[in-house]
């Protein structure tokens, strides 16, 4: 036997074996010819990048607590700084005590002292105390302390001095009691 009747005879083999149900009708494909350009399909379109901007609800409360944050250290910093470099109201009290101390004119001196204690008590108690006169104002002095030292003492000078034909006045005793008297409300304002 020759290549050639042998190359045959399996030809022919191959040709007898039973084929598979199913590849018995599938027809050959073509070849495909048709260039990407032709044949219509659309390109993959991927999502637009996630932009950063408007920003999540968390992001917003985040930046709100952050800007409360700064504002409230802010606020404490120059609440503490002004509060150290002011000085008390009871140190600008006595300071300005001392000063009306050094006037002259008594009658000036009277006035000004009375000033100094109706800024202090309407500062502590209010405007009520502003519009008293005379005998109110003194008695209103009394009642702050539970002392009749201006209505039946030395602070009555308060009262009389600037109608006095001769208006002459025991400073040390008049500024010892208003000094009494400032050192008593201080001392109330601590306890409540």
């Amino acid at each position: 036997m020759t290549a050639k009747n042998l190359q045959t005879l399996a030809d022919n083999a191959v040709k007898a074996l039973p084929q598979a149900p199913h590849t018995q009708n599938i027809a050959p494909m073509p070849m495909q010819t048709a260039q990407a350009q032709d044949i219509p399909i659309r390109d993959i379109h991927l999502p637009e990048a996630i932009s950063w901007w408007p920003l999540a609800p968390g992001w917003w409360v985040m930046l709100a607590l952050i800007i409360l944050l700064i504002v409230l250290f802010w606020l404490t910093r120059r609440k503490k700084s002004t509060k150290d470099m002011r000085p008390s109201i009871h140190q600008q009290v006595m300071f300005e005590l001392k000063n009306v101390y050094q006037i002259k004119d008594d009658r000036l001196f009277v006035q000004k002292l009375s000033e100094l204690l109706k800024r202090v008590a309407i500062t502590k108690y209010g405007r009520r105390a502003s519009g008293l006169t005379g005998e109110r104002w003194l008695k209103f002095l009394d009642s702050k302390w539970d002392k009749t030292s201006f209505t039946r003492g030395k602070g009555r000078v308060l009262l009389d001095l600037p109608y006095r034909k001769d208006p002459q006045s025991d400073r040390k005793a008049l500024v010892g009691l208003v000094k009494q008297w400032l050192e008593f409300q201080t001392t109330e304002s601590k306890k409540t």
